[in-house]
């Protein structure tokens, strides 16, 4: 078992693969001759089967971010960043299964991720909520989208303090505009409807109260 285990590694090495939870990844180095620009590229290859939480994990034991961070904080399109490299720093395009840009369902993964770390309290659970509701309208998916936004209106419902109510409608608002204003009109001046009606009905009625 040893020996097979170090054969592997040794394979690895000289192939220029690292081993990365089921999947490999494979570094290689790209030159450009248009501009005479050299870069690294590495590239993550999924086992087959691999689910995308797997893969958001690997990715983060690579590059040191989930996927959603990485895309917000570094770069959200094409994936590139820096890599030393015998002193000199050349870029690394970092990408999954060959495609360039992030697959939606790391990203998604990437995120739920971050939800399963924190405690049923942890405000902060506010805002991976809006990324998945985010996510999820890209593809125009808005029954998933409600589903978010109903967890965004109990996380408010559960704040007790009325300055962080205030600054977590605002947090709501970036999401959709005006949204958490109208969530804590109705959560003060309640009227016995449905807290989760859509924002457009809710909108009609605070302005019909004139």
């Amino acid at each position: 078992m040893k020996i097979n285990t170090i054969s592997a590694a040794n394979y690895a090495y000289n192939n220029k693969k690292a081993q990365s939870f089921n999947g490999t990844w494979q570094k290689r180095l790209v030159f450009n001759a248009a501009d005479y620009h050299t870069h690294n590229e590495k590239n993550y290859i999924p086992d087959k089967g691999e689910s995308p939480k797997d893969i958001a994990k690997a990715w983060k034991d690579e590059t040191g971010l989930l996927p959603i961070d990485w895309v917000k904080k570094v770069n959200p399109f094409n994936q590139v960043s820096i890599y030393k490299s015998y002193g000199e720093e050349k870029d690394t395009e970092y990408r999954i299964n060959g495609q360039k840009y992030m697959p939606l369902d790391v990203l998604k993964a990437s995120v739920k991720l971050k939800l399963e770390n924190k405690n049923a309290y942890d405000t902060t659970k506010l805002n991976d909520y809006i990324e998945l509701a985010q996510l999820a309208m890209m593809t125009d998916n808005k029954r998933e989208a409600k589903i978010y936004e109903k967890e965004m209106v109990k996380i408010f419902e559960n704040e007790s303090v009325p300055k962080l109510q205030y600054a977590n409608s605002k947090t709501m608002d970036e999401y959709k505009n005006h949204w958490g204003t109208e969530v804590r009109a109705r959560a003060i001046y309640p009227t016995g409807k449905d807290i989760y009606e859509d924002s457009d009905e809710m909108l009609k009625e605070y302005k019909n109260r004139d």
